[in-house]
């Protein structure tokens, strides 16, 4: 099994503002549990746009892999 490190996560979420501009905010976290809660329970009418979870290979590199979603809304 590869050895891996998980050392920091964004939930990246993107809203319509009153101006009915797209707007992007984010939210780090640090455990699956936190990821989850972020995901599950967003600010209200976010949408989750990606996530992000950086860490570190069994050689030390660093390694970041990105979860991409596309929800379609209208202001």
């Amino acid at each position: 099994m590869i050895s891996v490190e998980f050392i920091s996560g964004k939930v990246t979420y993107h809203h319509w503002d009153k101006e009915h501009r797209l707007v992007e905010g984010s939210r780090a976290f640090h455990s699956l549990d936190e990821l989850l809660t972020h995901c599950l329970a967003p600010p209200e009418k976010h949408l989750v746009e990606r996530v992000t979870m950086t860490g570190q290979d069994a050689q030390g590199r660093r390694r970041q892999l990105v979860l991409g979603f596309q929800s379609l809304t209208e202001p």
